[in-house]
This record gives structure tokens, sequence and C-alpha cells, in this order.
């Protein structure tokens, strides 16, 4: 429907503000059906206590991890005007699409973990984060390496040479590896929400931690390094809240997680390096920087990504 409704916006020519409004609507009648309920029975007044603090510190936690990334472009214009703003703009623009990943990622584990809870089966779940965590460890960065490496080319290509000024070239990889952090702390963060009230109060705690740091971050940096103290605050941010769930579930789980973190951490710095080398050739040689940094990061992680793949040859016949 609210594709739909921007569709029919932009053929008819309308301001291109207006293509907000068939969105803002779409998404204002799927709550309202939501409070539409044909289930039978009412619940008891604890279980509805229960399901609006879930709800209200849910809300809490997203606004204070999601609304970062929102708020960044704020700041952006606050530090270097509108032109800035816009350098800021356009690289968020290319660093964003790709974190719609972990949404999808957190829909389809949520059910199954909450499951697991639900019946208390505490090994199954612990198995299941561990090789969601895993997994995704390995295959994650060979997703993100490509855009990070060759970000200087990818940002040449899509708003041509005005926007890929070397004054601003840190900006883009910083904002992509802070979306890598969003991507892998998924597994860990979703088995903290499937856990309840209990869970989501550690998420929102973390959350508002981030928060925290970012706002620190800006006061300090963005004086000293402008539109790259921007990126930088939210980059350190984003790796708090990877980092926070991934020590908690792993602590409470007795997981060997060491050897992921460390080497996840060697990688997002690796990838930073690689892409401040790369920027200064074509991009033929980011090509190959990228097949190289590929190529190391198989060594490293490659059972995790054998595993995914037989398990795609299985799914296939």
């Amino acid at each position: 429907m609210g594709i739909l409704g921007v569709g029919v916006v932009l053929l008819m020519g309308a301001p291109p503000v207006l293509s907000l409004l068939p969105v803002a609507l779409s998404m204002l009648a799927y709550s309202i059906s939501g409070l539409v309920s044909e289930a039978e029975g009412t619940l008891s007044a604890e279980l509805k206590s229960e399901i609006r603090m879930f709800l209200f510190l849910g809300v809490i936690g997203t606004l204070s991890s999601a609304g970062l990334l929102q708020g960044s472009v704020l700041i952006a214009r606050q530090v270097d005007g509108i032109v800035g703003a816009g350098y800021y703009s356009s690289a968020l623009t290319l660093a964003t699409p790709i974190s719609l990943i972990a949404g999808s990622i957190s829909l389809a584990l949520f059910p199954s973990l909450s499951h697991l809870h639900g019946s208390g089966d505490e090994s199954a779940l612990k198995k299941l984060t561990d090789i969601t965590f895993r997994d995704m460890n390995a295959l994650i960065p060979l997703a993100f390496a490509p855009l990070v490496i060759c970000s200087s080319s990818l940002q040449h290509f899509v708003w041509g040479e005005a926007y890929a000024s070397r004054d601003h070239a840190a900006l883009l990889p910083m904002l992509l590896l802070a979306c890598m952090a969003n991507t892998l702390g998924v597994a860990c963060t979703t088995t903290l929400t499937s856990r309840g009230p209990s869970g989501v109060r550690r998420s929102t705690i973390f959350g508002l931690a981030a928060t925290t740091l970012c706002a620190l971050a800006w006061l300090t940096l963005t004086p000293l390094i402008e539109l790259e103290g921007v990126a930088l605050g939210y980059l350190m941010a984003a790796t708090l809240l990877w980092l926070l769930p991934v020590v908690s579930v792993w602590r409470e789980g007795g997981h060997s997680w060491l050897g992921q973190v460390a080497s996840i951490l060697a990688a997002g710095g690796g990838m930073f390096g690689v892409a401040t080398l790369a920027r200064q050739h074509g991009l033929p040689i980011q090509i190959g920087l990228t097949i190289a940094f590929w190529a190391i990061w198989w060594a490293v992680a490659r059972p995790p990504i054998f595993r995914y793949l037989g398990m795609s040859r299985e799914n296939s016949t």
C-alpha cells in the first residue's frame, strides 16, 4: 500500500515531500489494525502489565539505538552547515540500505528463540545462538568488505566527483562499519529480547549506554574533526551496542567467543585501514585489495562458511 502510494505520488508529479504521506498513512493503518483483536478471552492484569512493560522498553531501546543514525544527520547539519550535511547524507544514503539485513535476520530469529526460551529448552537456545553468532561473524564481513574497501569508487559512481571529496572520504567507510556492527549484534540482541522483559530491559540499558557514549563523542570530537567526528561518534556507539549484548550473552551462556570477538575487531580495523589505502588508487586496485581481504578472511572463518554452504546445498535438494 505504501509503495503503491509513493508510486502514484511520483507519477502525479507532486512535491517530493508528499511521497512520505502514503508511507505514513500505511504505517498508521497497520498500527490501527493491530488494535482490533478477534481473540476470545481476557488477559490477566499481571500479563497486561508485563506486555506493556515489554513494549515500553522495546520502544525506548529502539529510539536510543536506531534513532542515533537519523539524529546524526541533524548533528552533521549543526557541525558543518548545509554543505557538510549534504556530504554526510550522501554517505549515509549509501550505507544504510544494507543494514536492512539486520532487521530481516531479527525477524527470522525471534520466533525460534522465543519458542525455545518459552519451552525451557535452554540447551537448544544456547546452541542456536552460538551457531547464528558464528555464522554471521563469518559471512557478514564478506558482504561489507567490498563496500568499505571500494567506498570511494562507489560514492564517485553514485554521486559524482563533487561528493567523492577526499576531505570527507572517511565518512562512508565509518558509517558502513557502524552498520556492520549493528548487523553483527542481531544474534545476541535478539537472544536477549526473546527472554521477555528482563532481556529487553538489558537491551534498553545497553542502548542508553551507547547513546550516552555517542553524545559524549560528538561533544568532544566534532570541534576537532567536524563531520568525521559525527561519523566516528556513531561508529563508537554502534560498536558498544554490538559488544555489550555479545558480552552479556557470552557470559550467561558460557560460550567460547573470545576468538570470534577478536577476529571481528581485527576485521573492522583491517577494512578501514585497507579502505584508507585503497582510496588513493582506482577501482581495479580496490577490487584486488577486496579479493585479498576475502582470501585472508576465508582462511580465518572457513568452518562456518563451509557449514553455511553445506546447509544451502541441503536446502536446495
